[in-house]
């Protein structure tokens, strides 16, 4: 029976696992680094603390909940951190995988640290869903601030043709803008070609966001 805990951190980056583990008292026992996949990383840490009860965390990044999935499922207990629990030196300028991979692993043995839940895949996937439509929307924004931005600068006003208090993206705007692009002369064939191109690419992205919308709906 393995009654020793050994204590892991692992600092993920995008080429490597790098791996510090400390006994119950904080103390290092063995850090290493891990290139491939998380299956390599979990035959090196079963060959590595065979002797050891495997107690292991990483950081919360963009790396996703997956490696601590797959642990778990290989009987590996595995915890991810919160990263605003862990403490940041002020004379901490320069990144060192190692020794924030030991510094997680002391802290973690020492109960400093809080855990975030970690989601099942469909609960992730939603939240893909969810980021996805967020970022489309951006892209939206930026397209008609693009848009009325370049109108401006070739003195195409909508406000100044309809008044002051009229909204812009309106049915009334759209139609006002489709006819003055019609309308634009021959000097003006390359910012028609802009303005029809993006105004093009508006209505892609606007009827992306309807398929993510009704894809929203039918997982709420």
């Amino acid at each position: 029976m393995k009654n020793d805990i050994a204590y892991i951190g692992i600092d993920i980056d995008d080429k490597a696992y790098h791996v510090s583990g400390v006994n119950e008292q904080a103390t290092e026992i063995t850090s290493f680094v891990v290139k491939g996949s998380v299956n390599k990383l979990t035959k090196e840490l079963m060959k590595r603390f065979s002797n050891f009860q495997l107690n292991v965390c990483y950081e919360a990044s963009y790396t996703g909940y997956s490696q601590a999935r797959i642990l778990k499922k290989r009987g590996v207990d595995c915890a991810v951190i919160a990263p605003t629990s862990i403490p940041k030196s002020p004379n901490e300028r320069v990144k060192n995988d190692r020794i924030d991979a030991l510094r997680l692993a002391q802290l973690w043995a020492k109960g400093s640290l809080s855990v975030v839940a970690i989601p099942s895949e469909e609960q992730e996937a939603d939240r893909a869903l969810v980021r996805a439509r967020e970022f489309i929307v951006s892209q939206i924004g930026d397209m008609k601030r693009k848009i009325i931005s370049l109108c401006r600068e070739f003195g195409i006003n909508y406000k100044d043709s309809a008044g002051g208090a009229a909204q812009y993206w309106t049915k009334s705007h759209r139609n006002w803008l489709d006819q003055t692009i019609k309308e634009l002369g021959p000097s003006y064939q390359e910012l028609t070609f802009i303005l029809t191109t993006l105004i093009a690419q508006l209505e892609s992205k606007l009827a992306l966001l309807d398929l993510y919308e009704q894809r929203i709906s039918q997982v709420r």
